[in-house]
């Protein structure tokens, strides 16, 4: 968005996340990890003048594309426009039920390990007590929520995506704390045949379907 394109050519906009931080999510992203004591200050006062930037280059647009209605939405609170969803694609021949073998006695997380994903209210929930979180991926609070869980959470790493097939096939359910422009992760865990509890908002609410598919919870509290 915003870059030299030839004359007469289409300007296409995604809702893209770095000018989602200055919108939406910056409390939320730089809650945690290093420098946040001065990371938030500056958001603060930066802010501002990247949203008018922001809003200056979406005048030259001429079709956004949203991955979800969510975010549809959020162009039109925005920049007062209109957009096409193109939902992300997941691919059904690969994530697959795993027929009638049982679940096991885990609930999954599967994310980036960063601030907005808030993985940490996962932790927080599961540590010392009697139901066992995996959470597969990596990312800048790796170290920190390593620090601050206590079993039965249990922290994979990178994960290939076979064993990630079969760690969705075979967990009670996904856990998914945070809110996401679309989401991709509750699509594969529901292509998988499993339920997945999630925060209340963003793709999620388009995704999963609340008492059929999974439950959704709110406040964003683990209480």
């Amino acid at each position: 968005k915003g870059a030299a394109v030839p004359p007469g050519a289409l300007h296409v906009c995604y809702m893209h996340t770095p000018m989602r931080y200055i919108w939406d999510t910056g409390p939320d992203y730089f809650r945690f990890g290093g420098g946040r004591w001065w990371k938030r200050p500056a958001l603060s006062v930066a802010a501002p003048y990247l949203r008018r930037f922001d809003l200056r280059t979406a005048r030259r647009v001429d079709l956004f594309i949203a991955n979800s209605q969510n975010v549809r939405d959020r162009i039109r609170r925005i920049y007062h426009s209109d957009a096409r969803v193109i939902p992300p694609p997941v691919d059904t021949g690969f994530f697959t039920p795993a027929g009638s073998e049982p679940s096991q006695d885990y609930y999954l997380v599967v994310s980036a390990l960063e601030p907005y994903k808030r993985v940490d209210l996962a932790v927080n929930a599961f540590a010392g007590g009697r139901r066992k979180l995996l959470i597969a991926g990596s990312g800048t609070l790796d170290r920190e929520l390593r620090t601050r869980a206590r079993p039965p959470v249990e922290f994979l790493g990178h994960v290939p995506d076979r064993e990630l097939r079969e760690l969705y096939r075979h967990c009670r359910a996904v856990i998914l704390p945070g809110s996401e422009d679309f989401g991709i992760v509750p699509v594969e865990a529901q292509a998988c045949g499993r339920p997945v509890v999630s925060f209340g908002a963003g793709g999620a609410l388009e995704t999963v379907e609340d008492a059929v598919t999974g439950v959704h919870f709110r406040p964003q509290t683990t209480r």
